[in-house]
C-alpha cells in the first residue's frame, strides 16, 4: 500500500524553502505565527499512547527522531504498526497508523532539515458491543430499494452511517457550480470555493430523501464524509488566506481538517484484511470531501483545492489559483465529482445489508 503522495510531496519540497518561506506557508491552516507544538496542541485531540509506542515513534528520548528510523518501504518497520492513511496540515503531515485494535496520530514534521517525529496519540477504538465497522442495509429514498451503508459512529440509539457507493448526479463545483454567484469565471470559481462545504452538505442532503433520517432540532441529519461528525455548523472557517501580495488577501478562505474524525474511521476499517470488502473510502469513483486545502508554490502560485477521495485522502481538486503575474484565475477544468452522504439514523430503523449489491 502506498503512501499518501502529498506527505513525500511535501518532504521534497521543504527542503529547498528557507525557514521564512515555510513559516508562511503555516497559515495554508489558519496556523499563522504558531509553533510547531502549538500547532499540534490545536489540531491534534486524543489520550497518549501506550510507552513503548511513544519510545517507537519519537525514540528512547521522547523529543522525537528522523522519521526514516520507523518507515522503510511504504510501511512501518515494526511490522504490527499497520500504515492507514495521512493528510497534511501546514508543514505537518498527520499519519494514522493502527495497532492491535487502536487507531494512532503520528505527527512528522516537515522542513529544511529533513523529517522529524513530534507526536503519537491514541484517537480512536471502537467502544466494547458497539455497531461501527458493521454494514447494514437502508433505503436512500424509503423505498424498497436497499443501499449497503457503513457504520462509522455508534450513539447509542442511533447510528451513523456512511453509503459504500456514491451518489449522484455528479456535483459541479468551480466556475460551472450553477449556484456560484459572480460576473466572471474567476468571481464564481471564488465564490464555489468559499462556500462548497455548505454545498456539499446541501447536496447530500437533498439526494437522501428517506423520512427515516434522524433530525437533529429541525433538521435532517444528513451531511457529506469529511464534514463534521458534530453537525453543529459544517463551516463556521470565517479565515480568510494572507500573503505578501496584499492585493489578493482575502479572497479564499483557508484550509481545514474538518475530515480527521471521518478519515480515522474509514482508515480503521479498511486495512489490508478488509480492503477487498469495502477499502479506505473505497466507493465506486473519486468524490467529493467536505473540506478545503490551500497550497502556495515558491511565492508565486497559490492554489485554493476542495478535498476528495480516490482511495486516499490525496485527492484534491483545484477551483482557482492566483498567479502573482497574471492574477486570479480559474481552473478551467470542470470539477464535477459525486458525493457521499453519511445520515444518522435510530438503529431499529436500518436493515441487515443487501448482499446483491456489491462494495466493489
Amino acid at each position: 500500500m502506498a503512501i499518501n503522495g502529498s506527505l513525500f510531496g511535501y518532504a521534497g519540497k521543504a527542503a529547498k524553502q528557507t525557514e521564512e518561506e515555510k513559516q508562511k506557508e503555516l497559515n495554508f491552516a489558519d496556523v499563522e505565527g504558531l509553533s510547531t507544538d502549538e500547532l499540534i496542541e490545536k489540531y491534534t485531540t486524543g489520550d497518549e499512547a501506550p510507552e513503548w509506542l511513544q519510545r517507537y515513534v519519537l525514540g528512547d528520548n521522547l523529543v522525537g527522531q528522523d522519521f526514516n528510523n520507523i518507515w522503510s518501504n511504504d510501511s512501518f518497520t515494526n511490522e504490527n504498526v499497520k500504515y492507514m492513511n495521512s493528510y497534511d496540515c501546514g508543514h505537518l503531515s498527520y499519519m494514522l497508523a493502527r495497532y492491535e485494535g487502536t487507531a494512532y496520530m503520528i505527527i512528522v514534521e516537515f522542513d529544511t532539515e529533513g523529517s522529524i517525529t513530534k507526536s503519537v496519540k491514541k484517537v480512536y477504538k471502537p467502544k466494547t458491543g458497539s455497531m461501527e465497522g458493521e454494514i447494514v442495509g437502508f433505503s436512500v429514498d424509503g423505498s424498497s430499494t436497499i443501499s449497503n451503508w457503513l457504520v462509522l459512529y455508534d450513539n447509542g440509539d442511533t447510528i451513523d452511517i456512511m453509503k459504500l457507493n456514491t451518489l449522484g448526479p455528479n456535483l459541479v463545483l468551480g466556475a460551472e457550480d450553477e449556484e456560484a454567484i459572480g460576473n466572471t469565471p474567476e468571481e464564481k470559481a471564488i465564490y464555489s470555493y468559499n462556500n462548497a462545504i455548505q454545498r456539499i452538505n446541501s447536496y447530500c442532503e437533498s439526494l437522501v430523501t428517506n423520512p427515516l433520517v434522524y433530525k437533529v432540532g429541525n433538521k435532517r441529519y444528513v451531511r457529506s464524509v469529511g464534514s463534521k461528525p458534530d453537525f453543529s455548523d459544517n463551516d463556521t472557517n470565517q479565515t480568510y488566506y494572507s500573503n505578501d501580495f496584499e492585493a489578493y488577501n482575502g479572497i479564499g478562505k483557508v484550509g481545514d481538517i474538518n475530515l480527521e474524525q471521518d478519515t480515522i474511521r474509514m482508515s480503521f476499517f479498511s486495512l489490508e484484511d478488509n480492503y477487498e470488502t469495502f477499502g479506505f473510502a473505497y466507493a465506486d469513483s473519486r468524490y467529493w470531501l467536505a473540506s478545503r486545502t490551500v497550497w502556495e508554490e515558491d511565492q508565486s502560485f497559490i492554489d485554493f483545492y476542495i478535498r476528495g477521495a480516490n482511495g486516499s485522502v490525496a485527492f484534491d481538486e483545484e477551483l482557482f489559483y492566483i498567479d502573482y503575474n497574471d492574477g486570479i484565475c480559474a481552473n478551467e477544468s470542470t470539477n464535477s465529482l459525486p458525493v457521499r452522504p453519511i445520515v444518522r439514523v435510530l438503529k431499529t430503523n436500518v436493515t441487515n445489508k443487501n448482499p446483491n449489491e456489491p462494495y466493489r
